[in-house]
């Protein structure tokens, strides 16, 4: 009886945060439309945040993103596949080395970067710069996600694989991976979405304006009115996230019954 009037409330309460989760979206669609200056709605302020500057912001936020989970997840997947078959004493190093750098804070990593690409490894702080520093904070993500499936998968699979004839890599390649796809387009999105919307890792290691990203466009803002343009950025910006996001959903779906079919 007890759980039963907690429900309401449990449910009262998740609604209540995903209504003000949503409040500044729909705050920012509003003010992109409906201009101070103006009682009339229409879309200037997309036709005047979609010029020249902020284009090739938003161009080079998704070129980062999209490299990022290119890199990012083949790397985390295999790492996160030596880590669920080694448990010995080395790779319980690299472990905590991962959980390491997903608590530590990207402005501290943003330093540390900058220090080693200026003073150790002296590189020209544009793209491929930029690029590592994303994947250096997706890849830990990528692999922790993937170890977390494989911690859930049966042995038997693997066993029985080997059981049939099949050599370790083909075991791997044609029966584990399969069923890591639904936890591997979960790593990608995670990866995406984190290098997307980086702020000082993004801004440590750029110093052309070429090679600037929405998030750091947004934050170079002055405090204080805020105009509808930046609304509408913020309005795209939130539209990519939340699409890549439905894909995902929708991937993950579709890999679900596939996975079962393999799981039998």
């Amino acid at each position: 009886m007890s759980g039963n009037r907690r429900a309401p409330v449990l449910a009262a309460v998740t609604w209540a945060y995903v209504a003000w989760s949503l409040l500044p979206v729909v705050a920012a669609v509003v003010g992109s439309l409906h201009p101070e200056s103006t009682s009339m709605l229409g879309l200037d302020a997309y036709r005047f945040a979609w010029r020249g500057e902020t284009r090739q912001a938003f161009f080079q936020s998704v070129r980062l993103a999209i490299l990022t989970v290119a890199v990012a997840v083949p790397l985390g997947t295999s790492l996160g596949l030596a880590l669920a078959h080694l448990r010995h004493g080395p790779w319980r190093v690299v472990e905590l080395g991962l959980l390491v750098l997903v608590a530590l804070p990207h402005t501290v990593l943003a330093v540390m970067l900058f220090y080693v690409f200026v003073f150790l490894v002296p590189s020209r702080f544009t793209t491929p710069t930029q690029l590592l520093g994303h994947v250096t904070i997706a890849l830990p993500f990528v692999a922790l996600i993937v170890l977390i499936r494989l911690w859930y998968l049966d042995p038997a699979y693997e066993e029985q694989a080997a059981d049939l004839g099949a050599p370790p890599l083909s075991a791997t390649s044609r029966v584990i991976v399969p069923l890591c796809f639904p936890a591997m387009i979960v790593a990608a999105t995670v990866a995406f979405t984190l290098s997307f919307n980086e702020i000082p890792i993004s801004a440590y290691l750029c110093i052309p304006n070429e090679c600037r990203t929405i998030p750091v466009m947004l934050s170079g803002r002055a405090i204080g009115t805020v105009p509808p343009p930046a609304l509408a950025i913020s309005a795209l910006a939130t539209l990519i996230s939340v699409g890549t996001l439905v894909l995902a959903i929708l991937a993950v779906r579709g890999l679900r019954g596939r996975s079962a079919q393999i799981a039998r």
